[in-house]
């Protein structure tokens, strides 16, 4: 079984490993040249995942054909708001009877879609069933150490996500299952939202009991508008609702964190972004939010107030309060 993986991020990277360590043949394609020549003379992604030795047996490519078109499962690790970029390139290929896993976090800002819509526009012969999404409360940084960490394999076919299920798992790495793909990638896509807000907590110096009651607060709202959208309700409180949220909001690598923190510092978005080499998800999610809220009529103080501070100058200690006190 060949397995490749589209996108030498942080995450593309660590899932190579992981996959390489189950003794799978993988094939890592690189959309930057500078990352593909540095991982073949310093077999270390020193850009995106710096401190990790990369396997001398994974096939580094830059030829995103032949990284499709000779591997019978596709892994694909691309930010949300480059996918149709790179799908638009592989609707050309031949890419009928692969396994499509999408690891993806995010909402498209202009179709309003979640990734494994995104798949199906593009790619007009895939079938729903051929597309897996796997999520959960997962830092490239941890996973791709060996440090335990659990998962969720998500697919309308739950032959497809035991396969991915089977091929990522071992002793450190783990996935469950789940046919709530809906549910997994909506809470995939609005932690990030909330991860911003409990940031801009952090920023403002208001201290854990702020942060628990926006967690909270943030919670019932993915419910709300996942069960609108179609997910159950029981997914956002597993691994990839409640679970990702906490790893998200809490943690030192988290990126949207991050810049909610800087908000709330008093900094701009376009200082902060400039000065990021990794992208926040949580930015461009929130505006795909706003967007899907006010086009199936959900009211959402959260995304709506931090909305207004990531693109209306709103003072980030008014949204707060805003939004508490909602």
């Amino acid at each position: 079984m060949r397995i490749s993986v589209i996108g030498a991020g942080g995450w593309g990277t660590a899932l190579a490993t992981i996959l390489s360590h189950n003794s799978y043949n993988v094939t890592l394609w690189c959309y930057e040249k500078k990352t593909y020549e540095e991982i073949l003379a310093f077999h270390e992604n020193k850009q995106y995942l710096p401190g990790v030795t990369i396997p001398l047996n994974i096939d580094v490519t830059l030829d995103l054909q032949k990284a499709i078109e000779e591997n019978s499962i596709i892994i694909l690790s691309i930010p949300v708001q480059f996918l149709s970029s790179i799908l638009s390139k592989i609707e050309k290929f031949n890419y009928q009877n692969k396994i499509f896993c999408n690891t993806a976090k995010g909402i498209e800002v202009e179709k309003i879609k979640l990734p494994h819509q995104l798949l199906i526009f593009h790619l007009k012969d895939i079938k729903s069933d051929s597309i897996v999404t796997l999520s959960g409360p997962s830092h490239a940084e941890e996973a791709a150490r060996h440090k335990p960490t659990n998962v969720v394999s998500s697919s309308p076919s739950l032959k497809n996500a035991k396969l991915i299920q089977k091929i990522f798992s071992n002793s450190f790495f783990h996935a469950e299952i789940s046919n709530d793909i809906i549910g997994v990638e909506l809470g995939a896509a609005l932690k990030n939202v909330i991860a911003i807000g409990v940031g801009i907590c952090d920023g403002l110096n208001y201290g854990d009991n702020t942060k628990a009651g926006l967690l909270i607060k943030g919670l019932n709202e993915i419910s709300k508008i996942g069960i609108k959208l179609g997910a159950k309700r029981n997914t956002f409180y597993g691994l990839s609702g409640l679970g990702d949220l906490m790893v998200t909001c809490y943690s030192r690598h988290s990126r949207n964190r991050y810049v909610g923190e800087q908000l709330g510092l008093g900094k701009s978005l376009k200082e902060i972004v400039s000065s990021m080499k990794m992208i926040a998800e949580g930015v461009a999610s929130t505006q795909a939010a706003l967007k899907m809220i006010e086009k199936y009529k959900i009211n959402s103080v959260l995304i709506k107030e931090l909305y207004l501070v990531l693109f209306d100058s709103r003072k980030p200690e008014i949204a707060i309060s805003n939004i508490l006190n909602s």
